[in-house]
């Protein structure tokens, strides 16, 4: 053998031999699930991954051992890397620590190693328990609870079917499963129970770990308490129910009655027997009106019911001790109602079909017909829109017409065509050319996500497509629907071929587990999460966006307000929570939510909840509606679409309704009306609590369709009465010649104060939980909603059957760039009818159809002579690339014939038949929408497109206070879809806002409008953090700022404050140093008539003490006065300069709660000081702004604000001084009394004096703000007490005390704004300046202390412009000390 053979023969058998692979692999460190947890049935279901490159993908050698399957996610050819996911071939990794390997089948070589745990859980281990009560909900018979699992390791997952085989003793119940690899300890358990006992034990069955053993658990002794329910006032409407027509779709028979206990605090049922159907039905139970101590419900019979004839029977359940029986009388016998039947298109081929390349024009000739009013549902391929008359009505009447449209049609895929029908109409077939690139798929070059606050994120998608991107959806596969979440006009960069997209998306609504990016080809890409669409960049992620369910680390829920009161007011409250440590991050994406409406028209409130990092606590600002019903609220948090329901919370918020209100408006009293130029009805309009606000009515006619929309509002077209119950008409002209015809209500819409509504429809079903009827008083009489229209002249030409004609038609702009800020397009056009002529009372409706059949309507007016005008201002992207086709329905003539023109018409015509709309740009700032803001201001959200390079922002106040002052909104994040936007001032009124940014040119965007709610005044906003950013562009405000103070008695304990380091925070409606004072509620104080003085008198019970020589039938009072005393000149070093007292004082009332006093100050005539001085009396707590801060106003507070205008210095080194004096004294004669004065700093945040004034158990209370507003900038100001100075009485019985509120040098004007409040203390004064009667004893009483807080100058804030002019010389100082002096005396006898 030869060296050469031998070298072959050995590098042959080392091959053999000595087996290696040729690729790289690599685990990939992503393992959301991690690799140990609590098993179910079959073991765990972990996946793994991993990433293998330079792979020959014809010999792909990669393989799953026996426990595990290798499956590809992710194929890049040029790079030759294939993404596996390492999954379980059967249900799962089998229990125990084991080891899931990656194959190399043509090696038989293990390559790589998955190591995991697989914990079987114990029934021994176990501690399952009810989480608070089993609660109904309004749907009958249906109930939630909720469940804790504690006994197993908490930091370790557990399988989505943690339990298997789940079944309930007694009733039905279902799991709703978790999160797979979920660490909560809780699951919610949905139970519904046909059995007439409801107080059976609760006792669920599972099955757990790898054992076919059934356990069985008593969770509670009765699924619910046992309750006593009277039922009265029983009412059926309408009384007789048998073989009538409903009154509209899906709004048919209902049952009324009362309870006598409040919303779901009782089961119901209901047994309907039919011979349709078997004897139980799905039925709607809901509250409606209420007390505190009754519940008036309705219940809807079934809807299907209506579709069927038959006699039936209905029996309705209430709960009786333990038992659902039937009581209260609801049981009856009744035909099932008739339908309502709708014609349009039934099961024809179209009359006309012509395909015109990228349309089709298709009519139907409907002679012997007889339309009446029907939605018509046009869908094409899997996009569909509902239209109304008079779309596609061409030509004739509504016994016999023509329709036509034409219709925009998209690219076939090739895969399938598409199909268009017309209502019922037979399908029809649309072939059109099938474009050159339909196989290219389209490619992710990146997705990812981005949190911008809370559970708002943007879901930014690199996307390139030959064919050009569409849209994306979310697919949710448990409810079975698809959400749309962004199109083109979410397009930021590039192009629809090659572009990025930002789509902004909520947690709370939005699930990312199913993805589907579609195409202009209408092909689709679907993928799940986590997504590996690149070899170099990681997964698409959800987790960030996924929160996982904390309860079990969820603690000290507190609420601002423990107990409100919504009776015909909507009340704003707070509230803290705070998790275990670290458990959970300050960012978490959660929302707490409220039931803003009745769940019966399916509208949940959701409200941001933000970290307070100076209360080392989560918070949210929420409001509840008024005459939400009576009883615990419906409250809860929601951890992306988790909810956890009050129910199962620890602290419940008390509200008391007094009239409950959930039924929309409703008609009290309809009659017809007949004038000499009109015709129509009368409605009496009732809405007992909320009270009506708005309402749209639809009337159209028999013959011709014409159409009529009323528009009512409350505060525009009431002719008498008020909201709650009031009258209003809805009027057609009377016109010769005419057609005569019935005119009927075929849509009614009423809409009251609180957003609750009532609908009827007689043209479209609503919404399933849409049943509140405005005609249920009339159910049995409703003909009432039709009416004849009166005799009229027969046209010329009585004969006339021809359609009218449509002589020009002229349209704006021929081609629109659906990106900028002008996309506004009018449309002009004539009309003619020759023979009996123009209805004039119809306007004709322009239409613009884009692709996907999406339809904009552009309702005309006329300006004369059958010349009619109208403009529409597109949406972003509306129609790109593809454009808009135009045409013109609803042209009527005097003898009810119709006339409308497709765009296939008005191209024939030689009109303008489509819009060219290939051009979207994207640089242009548009403002779309915004993230809600309350009433305290701080960072404020908006979205929009065109953001990036916005550098400037300008934001229009509508308070006049605040436009004077400077508000300097800062920029502090920009997207180019989203900008945050900081340093929004606390207000309660609308502002406006608009940015722009420089390029070539500078680009500025519309202005938009933003409405804050009302919120509570927070003394520590959570955007005022001690870690955010100081950089500004605004000018530096140097503001004193309160020293951290010592929190006193507890804060009063835990349900009256808490404390910070800044001192104590109070919960309303608790206020003081150390939350020991509440507000007393008092009347309102009668206006002094000469002086702006305030003088409170309170008569108080008598003193109980041993030591008390008042006679036991003597009034004892309290007088508390506050007054402006004098305004000072002071010098540089502290020298009085000069005194100006106030003279003659004249008074302006403005309100029943504001008086203006005027005066003025100073020698010289030519320059007098305007002083300004406005009280302001506030009955409840409201929140006001100042100086850039937010004041909360106690209620029974005075508010002081005044204003100086120029004053003439006799130096620029000199000052003014406003002194204010506060006195309280009683007339008690208590050997044991004492009085005491303190001032010092608040601990509320407001950065305020406070100055307390004390008799024995009474106190006057006075906040004094640190700022002002000087010559329209903010600066700070000083306060002192002058006591010392001005001789102030100090007696037991009567303590008087001096405040200077210092006003530096200033040119133009000066503003300063005190208040005063009413308050009760429950703790008397320990302080060492107490003075006492001889005989008291050392220290004050323990018993509670009446304080009357009224106060701040700089005290809490009014607003005084003086002008002052002119200075007088100086005055003594023992004179000025007598009058004053003096004048006290007087008001005291008064």
């Amino acid at each position: 053998m030869n060296i050469k053979n031998f070298l072959f023969l050995f590098l042959f058998l080392f091959i053999v031999f000595n087996k290696t692979y040729s690729y790289d692999i690599e685990k990939l460190n992503y393992s959301p699930q991690g690799n140990i947890r609590y098993g179910s049935i079959g073991g765990c279901s972990f996946t793994f991954y991993f990433k293998v490159t330079d792979l020959n993908f014809d010999q792909n050698p990669i393989s799953g051992d026996s426990i595990s399957y290798a499956h590809q996610l992710y194929q890049n050819l040029s790079s030759k890397t294939i993404i596996y996911s390492l999954i379980p071939r059967g249900t799962g990794f089998p229990f125990g620590s084991n080891t899931a390997k990656v194959i190399d089948s043509n090696l038989n070589q293990t390559i790589l190693e998955f190591p995991y745990t697989c914990l079987e859980p114990k029934t021994e281990d176990l501690i399952i328990s009810l989480v608070g009560k089993i609660y109904p909900t309004e749907f009958i018979g249906n109930y939630q609870a909720l469940i804790k699992v504690g006994g197993l390791n908490s930091t370790i997952g557990k399988a989505q079917y943690f339990f298997y085989g789940f079944t309930c003793q007694t009733y039905d119940c279902m799991l709703v499963e978790n999160e797979e690899d979920s660490k909560s300890e809780y699951f919610k358990v949905n139970v519904t129970t046909s059995v007439s006992n409801v107080t059976q034990p609760f006792i669920i069955s599972f099955q757990i770990g790898n054992s076919s053993t059934f356990h069985e658990i008593v969770l509670s002794n009765n699924l619910l308490p046992q309750n006593n329910d009277e039922i009265t006032d029983y009412l059926l409407w309408p009384n007789d129910i048998n073989n009538i027509k409903i009154s509209g779709l899906n709004l048919g028979t209902a049952v009324t009655f009362v309870s006598n206990l409040l919303p779901f605090q009782s089961a119901y049922g209901s047994i309907i027997n039919s011979v349709n159907f078997g004897n139980e039905k799905v039925s709607y139970l809901f509250p409606i009106y209420g007390d505190t101590s009754s519940t008036k419900y309705i219940y809807h019979l079934p809807a299907n019911l209506y579709s069927y004839q038959g006699d039936s029977s209905l029996k309705f359940l209430s709960q009786d001790g333990s038992l659902l029986v039937n009581q209260g009388g609801i049981a009856f016998d009744f035909s099932y109602l008739s339908e309502i039947k709708l014609d349009g298109i039934n099961n024809i081929d179209p009359t006309d079909y012509t395909s015109l390349g990228s349309t089709v024009f298709v009519g139907y000739n409907m002679s012997n017909s007889n339309y009446t009013f029907k939605t018509m549902n046009i869908v094409l391929y899997s996009y569909q829109v509902k239209t109304k008359s008079p779309f596609g009505f061409k030509s004739g009447q509504n016994s016999n017409y023509y329709y036509s449209v034409e219709i925009l049609t998209p690219k076939s895929s090739g895969l399938d065509s598409p199909f268009l029908t017309i209502d019922k109409a037979n399908p029809i077939e649309i072939v059109s050319e099938t474009p050159i690139n339909w196989t290219d798929s389209p490619i992710f070059q990146l997705i990812e996500l981005e949190q911008l606050e809370g559970s708002l994120f943007i879901l930014r998608i690199k996307f390139t497509s030959k064919n050009g991107f569409k849209y994306v959806i979310s697919q949710d596969l448990d409810l079975e629907i698809d959400i749309l979440l962004g199109g083109i006009e979410c397009l930021v960069f590039g192009t629809i071929y090659n572009g990025t997209y930002e789509i902004l998306i909520d947690n709370t609504f939005i699930k990312l587990d199913y993805l589907r990016t579609v195409d202009q080809t209408d092909q689709y890409l679907d993928f799940s999460t986590p997504y590996f669409y690149s070899d170099i960049l990681p997964p698409f992620d959800i987790s960030s966006f996924k929160p996982k369910n904390k309860i079990q680390h969820l603690k000290n829920i507190k609420f601002e307000i423990e107990e409100i009161n919504v009776s015909n007011v909507s009340v704003a409250n707070r509230v803290y929570f705070s998790f275990d440590k670290d458990e959970v991050p300050n960012n978490y994406p959660i929302n707490f939510f409220t039931q803003k409406k009745s769940l019966l028209q399916n509208d949940i409130k959701y409200f941001p909840i933000v970290w307070n990092p100076t209360l080392n606590l989560f918070q949210s600002d929420f409001y509840v509606d008024a005459n939400v019903y009576h009883g615990n609220l419906v409250y809860g948090i929601s951890f992306g679409d988790y909810q956890i329901d009050h129910n199962s919370l620890p602290t419940q918020l008390n509200v008391i309704s007094k009239n409950m209100d959930y039924y929309g408006p409703i008609f009290e009293k309809i009659s017809l009306e007949f004038e000499e130029n009109s015709f129509g009805w009368n409605f009496i309009i009732e809405d007992l609590y909320n009270g009506f606000e708005y309402g749209l009515i639809t009337v159209r006619g028999s013959i011709d369709s014409s159409l009529y929309e009323f528009e009512l509002r409350s505060s525009n077209d009431l002719i008498l009465g008020d909201k709650f119950t009031g009258h209003y008409s809805i009027r057609i002209n009377s016109s010769n010649p005419c057609k005569s015809q019935s005119y009927v209500i075929t849509n009614v819409f009423l809409n009251d104060t609180m957003g609750r509504y009532s609908r009827f429809s007689l043209d479209e079903i609503p919404d399933e939980f849409d049943s509140f009827n405005p005609f249920i008083n009339f159910l049995d009489e409703m003909s009432i909603t039709s009416i004849e229209s009166p005799e009229c002249g027969t046209p010329e030409g009585g004969g006339d059957t021809t359609p009218p004609e449509l002589i020009s038609f002229t349209v704006s702009s021929g081609i629109i760039d659906v990106g900028s800020l002008n996309r506004t397009i009018s449309f002009n056009f004539e009309t003619r009818d020759s023979v009996s002529g123009i209805k004039y009372d119809q306007n004709p409706i322009v239409y613009i159809l884009g692709a996907d059949l999406k339809l904009l309507q552009c309702k005309s007016k006329l300006l004369h002579d059958s010349k009619y005008y109208c403009e529409i201002e597109l949406p972003i992207a509306f129609g790109y690339p593809h454009g808009a086709l135009l045409s013109i329905y609803g042209i009527v003539n005097n003898n009810g014939y119709f006339s409308g023109f497709s765009s296939f018409d008005l191209d024939s015509m030689g009109f303008q038949s489509s819009i060219n709309i290939s051009t979207y740009s994207i640089d242009n700032p548009i403002i779309t929408s915004h993230k809600d803001i309350n009433s305290n201001g701080g960072n404020l959200w908006i979205f929009g497109k065109g953001f990036n390079g916005v550098n400037s922002v300008t934001i229009t106040y509508y308070n006049q206070n605040l436009a004077l002052r400077s508000n300097y909104p800062i920029i502090s994040k920009v997207y180019q879809s989203a900008i945050l936007i900081s340093n929004i001032l606390p207000t309660n009124n609308s502002f406006t806002i608009k940015v722009s940014k420089s390029s070539s040119s500078i680009l500025t965007s519309n202005i938009y409008t933003i409405k804050p709610w009302i919120a509570l005044y927070d003394p520590t906003p959570p955007y005022l953090s001690p870690s955010s950013s100081s950089s500004s562009s605004t000018e530096t405000i140097n503001l004193p700022t309160n020293s951290p103070q010592q929190c006193k008695n507890n804060c009063g304990g835990s349900s009256k404050g808490i404390c910070t380091p800044n001192g104590c925070i109070c919960f309303t409606p608790y206020i003081g140093i150390d939350c020991s004072s509440t507000v007393i509620i008092i009347p309102q104080p009668k206006p002094n008539t000469t002086e702006p003085s305030i003088s409170i008198d309170i008569p108080i019970s008598g003193n109980n003490n041993n030591n008390n020589n008042n006679s036991s039938n003597e009034l004892i009072t309290l007088k508390s006065i506050i007054n402006l005393v004098a305004i000072r000149e002071i010098t540089f070093d502290d020298s009085v300069y000069k005194t100006h007292r106030f003279e003659k004082w004249t008074l302006t009332e403005i309100n029943e709660k504001t008086q203006q006093y005027i005066t003025t100050i100073g020698d010289d005539i030519n320059n007098q000081t305007i002083v300004n001085v406005t009280l302001q009396w506030f009955d409840k707590e409201s929140n006001i702004s100042f100086a850039q801060q937010i004041i909360k106003m106690n209620p029974s507070s005075i508010k002081y604000t005044i204003e100086l205008s120029k004053y003439k210095f006799n130096s620029a080194l000199n000052k003014l001084q406003l002194v204010m004096s506060a006195q309280l004294e009683t007339n008690s004669n208590d050997d044991s009394i004492c009085s005491a004065n303190e001032f010092g700093d608040t601990s509320t945040g407001d950065d305020s004096n406070y100055i307390k004034i004390q008799i024995d158990e009474h106190s006057l209370y006075g906040r004094l703000l640190k700022r002002g507003i000087i010559d329209n900038r903010i600066v700070s100001i000083s306060n002192s007490i002058l006591d010392n100075e001005m001789n102030a009485i100090k007696t037991p019985t009567k303590s008087q005390s001096f405040i200077g509120i210092d006003i530096p040098h200033y040119s133009v004007s000066s503003i300063i704004d005190p208040d005063f409040s009413v308050l009760l203390d429950h703790s008397k004064s320990d302080g060492n300046n107490n003075i006492c009667n001889s005989k008291s004893d050392s220290g004050l009483s323990s018993a509670q202390l009446a304080g009357i807080i009224i106060g701040s100058v700089g005290f809490a804030t009014v607003i005084v412009v003086s002008i002052i002019y002119h200075n007088f010389r100086k005055k003594n100082q023992k004179a000025f000390m007598k009058n004053v002096n003096q004048k006290l005396k007087t008001m005291n006898e008064a």
